[in-house]
C-alpha cells in the first residue's frame, strides 16, 4: 500500500471534520480491504488526535461495522490459531423483497437474496444467492433459486481478470436449470468518489436443461457484462447491471437497484428486472419483467 502523507490543516471545531480528510476516509472504505482501511484510519487519527471520536465514527458510516469489528480486534482475548479465512474481511448484505412479475407467470412472490464480497490485496471475491417463490390461485407454486461465485483479480488500476460459475434453478420459466462457466478481463472505465463504472467480457460455456427429465444442451457463449454505481447522495445509490450471453440462444438481462440507507445497517430497497431469452421453451415468454421493494441488511 502506498504510504499516505496528511498535511494538517486548521480545524475551526473539534467535531468538524475537513472535506479532505473525510474524502480520503470515503475513497479509502471503498478501495481498500478491511486491514488496509484501518491503517488509513490510524494515520488520519495520529495527524488529527482532537478530532479521533469523529474520525472513528465516520470510517464507520462508510465501512459498515468498522468501529465494532476493532473494538473486537483492541479487547483482550485468548490466543487462537489463525484461520485462512477471517470472517472480519467479509462484508455483505441480505435482503428480502416482495414483487409483481409478468410474463411466464404473473404472480405476487416473496424473495430472498444474500450477497458476500471479500478483498484480498488484488483478488475480490463475491458470492450471490437468491431464493423466490411465487404463489397464485390458478397455477402450482413457482420456486426459483439460484448461487453464483465471482473472482476477479486487478493486474493493474484500470483492467482486471475474471471467472464466473453459476447454478440456475426454475420451475416454471424459460428454463428449467442451468449451470454456467465464463472467464475473461475487464477495463475500471470509472472510479470516482461518486461514480464507478466496470465492463468486461469474455468465453464460457452453458449447459441448459430446458424441461426436467430432458438430457442438458451444452455450448459456447460470449459474455459481454456492463456494471454503473452512481452515488445519489451520502444516502442513497443506484445501480444497473446488464449481462449478455452470445450464443444461438441470446439472452439478456438488464437489473436496476435502488437502495436508500436508513440507518448505519438497514436500508430499504428497490428493483426492477428484466430478462430476454431468445429461445424459450415451448410456451414460456421470451421476455420476463420484476418490480420488487423489500428491506436491505448490511454486515
Amino acid at each position: 500500500m502506498a504510504i499516505l502523507s496528511i498535511a494538517p490543516i486548521s480545524v475551526q471545531a473539534e467535531t468538524s471534520l475537513p472535506q479532505s480528510i473525510d474524502k480520503i476516509l470515503r475513497l479509502a472504505a471503498k478501495r481498500h480491504d478491511q486491514s488496509s482501511f484501518s491503517r488509513v484510519v490510524d494515520i488520519i487519527v495520529d495527524t488529527y488526535p482532537a478530532l479521533k471520536s469523529t474520525i472513528w465514527e465516520k470510517a464507520s458510516h462508510y465501512r459498515q461495522n468498522w468501529l465494532s469489528r476493532v473494538s473486537r480486534q483492541l479487547s483482550p482475548q485468548p490466543k487462537k490459531k489463525t484461520s485462512p479465512v477471517d470472517i472480519a474481511d467479509w462484508n455483505g448484505e441480505i435482503n428480502m423483497s416482495l414483487f409483481r412479475s409478468t410474463g411466464n407467470s404473473p404472480q405476487k412472490s416473496v424473495a430472498l437474496g444474500a450477497q458476500i464480497e471479500r478483498e484480498h490485496g488484488s483478488f475480490i471475491s463475491k458470492l450471490i444467492s437468491y431464493y423466490e417463490l411465487s404463489k397464485s390461485d390458478d397455477d402450482p407454486a413457482r420456486q426459483q433459486w439460484g448461487l453464483r461465485y465471482k473472482l476477479n483479480y486487478d493486474v493493474t488500476e484500470k483492467m482486471y481478470l475474471t471467472g464466473t460459475t453459476g447454478y440456475e434453478n426454475d420451475t416454471d420459466g424459460a428454463f428449467r436449470e442451468r449451470f454456467s462457466l465464463t472467464s475473461g478481463a475487464g477495463l475500471h472505465l470509472f472510479d470516482f468518489e461518486n461514480l464507478v463504472w466496470d465492463i468486461e467480457g469474455g468465453p464460457g460455456i452453458l449447459w441448459t436443461q430446458r424441461e426436467e427429465g430432458l438430457e442438458h444442451e451444452s455450448g459456447f457463449i460470449g459474455l459481454l457484462r456492463n456494471e454503473i454505481s452512481y452515488n445519489l447522495s451520502d444516502h442513497s445509490s443506484l445501480t444497473n447491471q446488464t449481462e449478455v450471453y452470445l450464443s444461438n440462444n441470446r439472452i439478456i438481462s438488464n437489473s436496476a437497484v435502488l437502495k436508500v440507507r436508513i440507518n448505519s445497517a438497514l436500508s430499504s430497497r428497490f428493483s426492477y428486472d428484466v430478462t430476454y431469452e431468445q429461445d424459450a421453451y415451448q410456451d414460456s415468454e421470451s421476455t420476463e419483467k420484476m418490480a420488487r421493494a423489500g428491506l436491505l441488511y448490511d454486515f
